[in-house]
């Protein structure tokens, strides 16, 4: 029988694997608000409903990009470079 594990406590263990996954969509904040993915170099900008928004990090990881009249990431979380 397998004992069951909560992973409450390991944030950063589980961005980590998010990253080595999704390397190719890190971005890092620009002067403007807007977000540089530093692969495609593609300018993106964090939807208003999403709460990073508010805050701003300097670098996400994200899932995809929406793509509208702008390029609005889709489930994002800040990152330590």
């Amino acid at each position: 029988m397998y004992e069951v594990k909560s992973s409450m406590d390991e944030h950063e263990a589980i961005l980590r694997c998010i990253l080595t996954g999704y390397f190719t969509n890190v971005a890092q904040v620009q002067g403007d608000g807007t977000y540089l993915n530093i692969r495609s170099k593609e300018k993106l900008t964090i939807h208003s409903t999403s709460i990073l928004s508010v805050v701003y990090p300097e670098w996400i990881v994200y899932h995809q990009v929406i793509k509208s009249n702008n390029h609005f990431i889709h489930n994002g979380s800040q990152i330590d470079p």
